[in-house]
């Protein structure tokens, strides 16, 4: 029996004119079957892509394909998975699906039939009505059918075929609208209006001349005084183009009574240079053409006239190979609105589409996949910071890299092994122009991060950990972390724990690797290795490797003897150990390994520990390789800044890595698998830190997700920012345009909004560094904050490691809840001891503040209430 109701209707678009002219075919259809694009177009004619009507305060009015799995293929339309039909006994004229199409290059459109198979899933309750009109606001329109019910589980036959006499005059629109009702008191989100097939279909003929159509270009080459743009004369309007160039003003729609250029004549595209322009003045600009008819203009072009800025950095704090890594800048965004593993609205709809895009988050919680997640197209930011909660976490399958320019932020990534598969957590393999920050993976059955064979790539700021040892792997024992390495590669500030081996690999012809800063913790029987210059008798290059102001802390899994100090194992893949042309070439130096302060003053010598140590002399690079310069640190003050500041942070951190800290922080374990002790030799019924399955540490922890700010727009830029920053909130355009550092409007919400979140996250802060609650609180218009600087020395009893961290300059500042700064109390270096201050804020208005305590990129954060 058919559980899903169908009808069907074909829409035919028919153009004809009754004069002596010759009549040329038109048609444009849409199928469907897989997207809302049009799907053919006949002759001179356009049709846009199909739209929903969308309300950002009711989402009953939000209509959406929810996909296309319509018996026999087709659109299944709904209001979203969370809202209901409501009961309607009559059209809702908020509520439609539309079409649209007109004719081009000066012909006039006559149409007579318009078709379309529609249907209903699930229901006999479900109604529609079908119009057209030549008016966007359909306040003059035609009815075509009757609006009876459509029948349940059954496509309309025949399909409705409508004869309409119609005539489009070119510069025209023709719509068509479908308004979908559910006359039922039955609420239900599984009800469905199915379309299909909609085809529009006629006859052009030539309505006379015009004047001529055409495109403005890019602005480019800008500079202080001078900026090159352009256009494209796509059709003449019927008669000769006698000039053409581009015109501008400081308003706004120039002409050519404004500033022009005159770039010859005819159809096709041009250049312009323009030039006397004022520096740090905006201009607007487009082409124009002229004919005997008028003067036809493209659409505007805004620009301000200055000097070419320096390469933009992926974001403030990007740094290596990958920190101009693009990623989605100046695209699309994408929301993600559910937790779902894949339809409208899922983090697997966004990373799967085409395009520049950023991907924002409306929700937080565990994504459960049913498959790998793949990036396989090019030009996208994930923007994890923007989760409203605790942010967001990946389960159960992969997220794989595998293309170029690729943004990744704040986001975890915790396998597990329900799969029953073998992969690692998160990585990719010959990709390039990636950067991924401040990201959290783990629990993997393969490598927990591996990115390696890629170019131009950093890794920074993650945490890499808990790979499960005794798991699915058709090897067995695995639990491994990372495989790394290739042309132009930086991997810096993360930190690798709880892993048997490979902390990490280097793989085998990785051209010149960058990895310093990192802290390794709790290896099992070996931390670091590779970097041979073969892969199995294949030649894929030389390997250059700098090690330098790493970080080694040996923990209970971790192997007796040279293991115990181990930085790096360099390897071959030669049958003939003693020949060193088959490893790699190894700067390293200033490492830091815990408890051996011979192997801290040594690390070539008692560090660095090869397959054959006769080839050391060899294999040893007196000066540093080839890398981008980071914001380097000792080794000892990497440990401190790794704890506090790296993995997935915001909008906060999860228990599992605020867990992971507190061990490596103090060199123990909480959990471990049975198998590890068992396979090593060590007394059993006591934790090691290496896991079998992440049942052995309770499994994936609740992230609880909040009401996300509102967002009128949907351009990813909340209300309250926009409001801030004197943008339109009815405007998703604006998100890129050019703000502050040359960055998009759209890029700097998302790079301000860690000081948001670094409010909400109390457990980054440096141990023994207090910001006490403000007194009194509420408060008018004054109050009390009181801080406490620790004396770091009293820490190295404890052996954390932070021995010689340096507080630093202390600042004391007062922001609003949109992150910006309102007042300065303190900015300057303190010594260890308690300070009280007093805030003034006479000249603001009632609100919600927060004082921010800020040293050495650690930071502290507490709420207060002025009332007036």
């Amino acid at each position: 029996m058919q559980l899903k109701f169908l009808f069907s209707l074909t829409l035919i678009f028919s153009i004809s004119l009754t004069n002596a002219e010759a009549q040329d075919t038109a048609s444009v259809a849409w199928s469907l079957t897989a997207n809302t694009q049009v799907s053919a177009t006949v002759g001179n004619v356009a049709g846009r892509d199909e739209r929903f009507s969308h309300s950002p305060t009711d989402s009953t009015f939000n209509v959406t394909p929810r996909d296309y799995t319509a018996a026999g293929g087709g659109q299944r339309i709904h209001l979203g998975t969370t809202t209901n039909w409501p009961h309607d006994t009559v059209e809702n004229s908020g509520r439609f699906v539309q079409f649209a199409v007109s004719p081009v290059n000066g012909m006039t459109l006559h149409v007579s039939t318009i078709a379309l198979d529609i249907g209903a899933g699930g229901t006999g309750a479900m109604n529609a009505n079908i119009y057209y009109s030549t008016d966007s606001t359909f306040a003059t329109r035609v009815k075509l059918n009757s609006g009876s019910a459509l029948p349940n589980s059954a496509w309309l036959v025949p399909s409705p075929s409508f004869q309409v006499n119609v005539d489009v005059p070119f510069g025209g629109i023709l719509f068509v609208r479908v308004y979908p009702w559910y006359n039922s008191a039955n609420a239900s989100t599984t009800k469905y209006l199915y379309l299909r097939n909609v085809i529009v279909s006629g006859s052009t003929v030539s309505g006379g001349t015009y004047a001529p159509t055409l495109t403005t270009a890019s602005v480019t080459n800008i500079g202080a005084t001078s900026a090159t743009c352009g256009g494209n004369v796509t059709w003449s309007g019927g008669a000769t183009v006698s000039a053409r160039g581009v015109c501008w003003n400081t308003t706004g729609s120039p002409t050519i009574n404004d500033n022009k250029t005159i770039d010859g004549s005819g159809a096709g595209p041009f250049a312009s240079a323009m030039t006397g322009l004022t520096e740090g003045t905006r201009y607007y600009v487009r082409a124009y053409a002229t004919n005997s008819v008028g003067t036809g203009y493209g659409n505007d072009q805004s620009f301000v006239a200055t000097n070419p800025p320096q390469r933009l950095l992926a974001f403030p704090g990007a740094e290596g190979y990958g920190k101009f890594t693009s990623g989605g800048r100046g695209g699309a965004v994408y929301e993600v609105t559910n937790l779902n593993d894949n339809g409208p609205g899922s983090l697997r709809a966004a990373i799967t589409a085409s395009g520049p895009r950023t991907v924002v988050f409306r929700v937080s919680g565990t994504i459960t996949l049913n498959s790998n997640l793949t990036i396989s197209n090019p030009y996208i930011t994930i923007a994890g910071q923007t989760a409203p909660g605790d942010g967001i976490c990946i389960r159960r399958y992969s997220l794989t890299v595998a293309t170029n320019n690729v943004i990744i932020r704040h986001l975890r990534v915790r396998l597990g092994d329900e799969s029953g598969g073998m992969s690692d957590a998160m990585g990719g393999r010959g990709c390039r122009n990636v950067i991924i920050d401040h990201c959290s993976a783990s629990w993997s059955v393969d490598e927990a991060m591996s990115f390696y064979w890629c170019d131009s790539i950093t890794v920074q700021w993650c945490f890499i950990t808990e790979s499960l040892y005794n798991s699915n792997h058709p090897s067995g024992a695995h639990g491994y972390g990372g495989i790394w390495g290739g042309p132009n590669t930086t991997y810096h500030h993360n930190l690798f724990a709880h892993h048997s081996s490979r902390n990490p690999r280097f793989g085998s012809g990785v051209g010149n690797t960058d990895y310093r800063n990192n802290v390794i913790y709790n290896w099992g029987f070996n931390s670091a290795y590779g970097g041979e210059d073969t892969s199995d008798g294949s030649a894929r290059g030389f390997s250059n490797i700098n090690m330098v102001a790493n970080y080694y802390r040996s923990g209970p899994a971790t192997s007796s003897g040279r293991v115990k100090y181990r930085i790096v194992n360099p390897s071959t893949h030669a049958s003939n150990i003693e020949d060193p042309t088959h490893y790699g070439k190894w700067y390293v130096a200033a490492n830091f390994v815990f408890g051996y302060p011979n192997v801290t003053a040594d690390n070539w010598g008692l560090g660095v520990q090869p397959q054959s140590e006769s080839v050391k002399a060899a294999i040893r690079s007196a000066t540093e390789f080839d890398f981008v310069p980071i914001d380097q640190h000792s080794a000892e003050d990497a440990f401190a800044r790794v704890l506090a500041r790296a993995g997935a942070t915001r909008p906060v951190r999860d228990t599992v890595d605020r867990r992971i800290v507190r061990e490596a922080s103090t060199g123990a374990v909480t959990y471990g698998g049975a198998t590890y002790a068992i396979d090593r030799g060590l007394p059993t019924g006591v934790p090691y830190g290496i896991l079998d399955s992440q049942t052995d540490v309770g499994g994936w922890p609740l992230l609880n997700s909040t009401a996300p700010p509102a967002d009128t727009d949907h351009d990813g830029m909340p209300d309250a920012w926009e409001s801030s920053h004197g943008l339109n909130l009815n405007d998703p355009n604006d998100r890129n345009g050019i703000g502050e550092g040359g960055y998009t409007n759209l890029e700097n919400y998302l790079n301000s909004s860690e000081l948001l979140s670094a409010v909400a996250n109390e457990e980054q802060r440096p141990l023994g560094m207090k910001l006490y609650p403000n007194y009194p609180n509420p408060f008018n218009p004054t109050t009390n904050i009181k801080f406490k600087i620790p004396n770091i020395k009293s820490y190295s009893s404890a052996n954390l490691g932070f021995e010689n961290w340096n507080v630093g300059i202390i600042t004391l500042k007062v922001c609003d809840v949109l992150g910006k700064e309102v007042a300065t109390l303190v900015n300057e270096k303190k010594s260890p001891g308690t300070y009280e201050v007093k805030f003034d804020g006479s000249n603001l208005s009632s609100g919600i503040y927060f004082a921010v305590l800020v040293t050495e990129g650690r930071r502290l954060s507490q709420k207060m209430l002025l009332v007036k």
